[in-house]
């Protein structure tokens, strides 16, 4: 390789002694070298739900939350979470009805070290007050009303007045499950 002055005339023939730098290929103008990139730190989830917040307490909160790594659709689980796991901004700003995302995984950094993370994020989206509750559960009871299904409790209740008190209706009403089911089925 050469050694090019300003001119782009080669040193090296220069040094030999050969004053003619005709002889020589034009120069060339290469671009600058692409910068390289910085290795970023990645994040593998291995978990991840979204949340509301039920109840504020003093180092905790309570919260519903819906497995968005099983494809849920509601919330099927409740958890007490300790305010230590949000960051100070989000553990200001937190209220009860406040929305949040919470994932776990390992984060890998540009060292490729992996660790394992909690994250907790607030979501900036209007908080659930306790009317928005009253108003969806008189929807779902209207829900319920308008494709004729009731609760099993009053199923039972309805078929337990024509059995005896040990009949598997009746001894189910002591249960506290209220799920629902179509009027029709058994």
């Amino acid at each position: 390789m050469h050694n090019l002055n300003r001119e782009g005339t080669a040193l090296s023939s220069l040094a030999r002694g050969n004053r003619n730098a005709g002889d020589l290929s034009p120069v060339v103008n290469l671009p600058p070298p692409l910068p390289r990139r910085a290795p970023t730190a990645s994040f593998h989830a291995l978990q991840e739900w979204e949340g509301y917040v039920v109840e504020m307490r003093a180092k905790d909160f309570v919260a519903r939350l819906t497995d968005l790594t099983a494809g849920a659709s509601h919330e099927r689980e409740e958890a007490i979470i300790p305010l230590t796991e949000l960051s100070d901004h989000d553990a200001a700003r937190m209220t009860a009805g406040s929305v949040f995302r919470w994932v776990i995984g390992y984060e890998r950094s540009p060292a490729g070290t992996k660790k394992r993370v909690s994250q907790i994020v607030l979501r900036d989206l209007p908080a659930v007050t306790e009317a928005d509750l009253r108003e969806g559960e008189e929807w779902a009871r209207e829900t319920i009303r308008a494709l004729g299904l009731r609760r099993r409790r009053e199923r039972r209740r309805d078929s337990a007045s024509s059995s005896s008190p040990f009949s598997v209706p009746a001894m189910a009403r002591a249960s506290s499950c209220t799920s629902v089911t179509a009027s029709g089925s058994s």
